[in-house]
């Protein structure tokens, strides 16, 4: 039994379908020869599809199914992309093999997920001279703008910053008695 007459059974009677492992090469070859000891299957599905609703419907599907038997893979691939873009599917948000479209978008989420503000909270009343100098030298402002940011809390001191180099500045104006937030 070919693949292509246990899926016509599958159409026809209602049954199990089976999936043989044979190559294209070996699909030539098996229309000459009729020899039905040759395969050999890997996967078995039982169910029962359901009836058609006509006997026309019945028809044209697997009219429909043996010509896409016979197509080539790159007319198999233009079908594909064809259907794809009928029902406005994105087939990279769907690919098993993680292709680069994928990591390219899962990598812009992560990305901006991570991406972290340091806020200048508050700071010890003792401490607003060794804080205003610090953020002079985080921001590259002025005494007068680095003294208003300071006095003007809460304020963000920088924003677009990675995780890491987040924490670091936290610690940093943490070391100088300022109270610090990562957003």
């Amino acid at each position: 039994m070919s693949s292509r007459s246990s899926a016509s059974a599958l159409l026809r009677n209602n049954a199990c379908m089976t999936i043989s492992r044979r190559s294209l090469s070996d699909e030539a070859a098996s229309k000459e020869s009729t020899n039905d000891d040759e395969e050999e299957p890997i996967v078995q599905y039982a169910f029962t599809p359901p009836t058609p609703l006509s006997q026309a419907s019945h028809q044209k599907i697997e009219d429909l199914f043996q010509r896409i038997l016979w197509l080539d893979f790159i007319e198999l691939h233009l079908l594909t992309q064809l259907i794809h873009e009928a029902m406005g599917v994105d087939p990279a948000r769907f690919a098993g093999g993680g292709g680069s479209a994928t990591v390219a978008v899962a990598k812009e989420t992560t990305e901006e997920d991570t991406r972290k503000e340091v806020k200048l909270v508050g700071f010890d009343a003792k401490a607003k001279i060794k804080v205003i100098k610090e953020v002079r030298a985080i921001t590259g402002l002025g005494l007068k703008d680095a003294k208003a940011m300071v006095d003007g809390v809460p304020k963000t001191v920088q924003k677009d910053m990675a995780p890491d180099q987040a924490e670091e500045l936290k610690a940093q104006l943490e070391a100088v008695g300022a109270v610090v937030e990562i957003v």
